[in-house]
Parts: C-alpha cells; sequence; structure tokens
C-alpha cells in the first residue's frame, strides 16, 4: 500500500518524489516549526534539518503539537527527532541544538529550501539576508503576531524583508503568539508546494488577521532598488547584460 496515494493522485508522480527527494531545514520547532514539519511529513518529505537550542516548558504545549507534558524540559530537537523517526519513514534527519548566528549560519544550513519558522526579529532578518546572497537558496519566511500573520517566498532575484521592513532597534524582541501557528503552516506548507511545481509568484506577501471578520489578503511587495540586502542581485544582473 502506498501511504501517499493520495497525494500522487492530486499532485501527480513527479512532485511527489521530488518532496520526498527535497532537502528541508526547518529553523524554529516552536508552533510554526511543529505544524509545518508535520504538513511537509504528510505531504512525503523525508529528508529535514531541525534548528533550535529552546527547551519545552508548559507554555508551549497549547500550540506545539508534537510535545506533552512529559517532554517538559528537554531539547525541543531532541524530542522531535525522536518522535518523527518512529512515526515516518525517513531518508535522512539531522537536528542542531545552537542558536543560529552570522558566524555559523554558513557552517549549520546546507540546504536550499530553508523555512523560517523562528519568533525572533533578528533570526528573521539573518536568514534573510543568508538567502538573498546565496543564489541556490529559498526561503519561506513566516511571521505570527496575536492573531496576524504573513508568509513570502524569498530568493536572490525577489523582493525581501529589508525592501519594506525596518530593522527594530532590539532585534531580539521576541513576538507575541497565540492562535495562527497552523494556519501560518498551511500558508507556508503551500508556497513551498508552488514552488517546486513552478507556480511560484514574486514579490508577494500573504497576510492574515484571524480576528473577526477573517481576512487573507495577498499583497505586492516592490524590489527595492536601493535595498541594503538584495540590490547586489540587479548590480550583477546589470553588469552582465552590459558586457
Amino acid at each position: 500500500m502506498d501511504l501517499f496515494s493520495k497525494n500522487r493522485a492530486l499532485l501527480g508522480d513527479d512532485t511527489v518524489d521530488i518532496i520526498a527527494s527535497s532537502n528541508i531545514t526547518i529553523v524554529g520547532c516552536g508552533g510554526t516549526g511543529c505544524s509545518t514539519l508535520l504538513f511537509l511529513l504528510r505531504l512525503g518529505a523525508k529528508r529535514f534539518t531541525l534548528i533550535d537550542f529552546d527547551r519545552i516548558t508548559d507554555s508551549n504545549l497549547n500550540r506545539q503539537i508534537f510535545y506533552d507534558k512529559l517532554d517538559i524540559g528537554l531539547f525541543k530537537t531532541d524530542v522531535l527527532s525522536k518522535k518523527i523517526e518512529k512515526d515516518f519513514d525517513l531518508d535522512s534527519l539531522l537536528f542542531h541544538k545552537e542558536k543560529i548566528v552570522k558566524e555559523n549560519i554558513d557552517l549549520i544550513i546546507k540546504d536550499n529550501i530553508i523555512f523560517d519558522c523562528t519568533d525572533n526579529l533578528r533570526t528573521k532578518f539573518l536568514l534573510n539576508s543568508f538567502v538573498c546572497n546565496n543564489d541556490e537558496k529559498v526561503l519561506f519566511h513566516s511571521g505570527v503576531d496575536r492573531f496576524n500573520g504573513q508568509v513570502m517566498t524569498i530568493r536572490k532575484d525577489t523582493a525581501c524583508l529589508d525592501c519594506f521592513l525596518k530593522r527594530p532597534d532590539n532585534e531580539t524582541d521576541k513576538l507575541n503568539i497565540i492562535t495562527p501557528v497552523a494556519m501560518t503552516s498551511v500558508l507556508q506548507t503551500q508556497l513551498f508546494l508552488d514552488y517546486i511545481t513552478g507556480f511560484m509568484e514574486k514579490n508577494n506577501m500573504i497576510f492574515f488577521d484571524l480576528n473577526s471578520p477573517i481576512s487573507i489578503d495577498r499583497v505586492k511587495i516592490e524590489k527595492n532598488k536601493n535595498c541594503i540586502t538584495c540590490r547586489s542581485y540587479d548590480e550583477d544582473n546589470s553588469k552582465q547584460r552590459k558586457t
């Protein structure tokens, strides 16, 4: 019996095979990270690197779906790796119990497909800069704050966070996360599907608000020619066209 027969019927054999062979890094194994990981596993993804330095606390249990009371005090990556290895057929699983910083990001993140499931702005801008300086990498950005969320696909040739967001003075500030993590993960996973099937829409961010009335909006983000992070791509392309 093919566990993913329904996926094959809907998406086709080629897409399911691409999912299974994709090397995926998930940065942040909290609410969004757990939900995104589960959706990717159910799609048939088999090759993961998980990154998180936090331990599980009781306040995590209302939204971080892989953890329970017996896991409190343990490292998230330790618990996640054991649980998904037990329940899913994986080809590769690596995990890192350390904080991503500028000095180690090249050493830790080797995969080209990266999911930003973090809850602090410093790491989000670091991942944004990392992808914008690597030709082959793609970032599926997500952000959640109270009842609001946003997702966006970022590559070197697209608009990035620095095109339209001002970096905060305190980049370690954490966001106030309550309910929208599952919604964020659904949309983040759909962006991944759009990307691997060739339907990625450049320079679009999806915003949603789960307060009544519920709203979902797609907003065009213009690539900023003066962006401190991604303008180098346009400059490189301009030089190539002249030569």
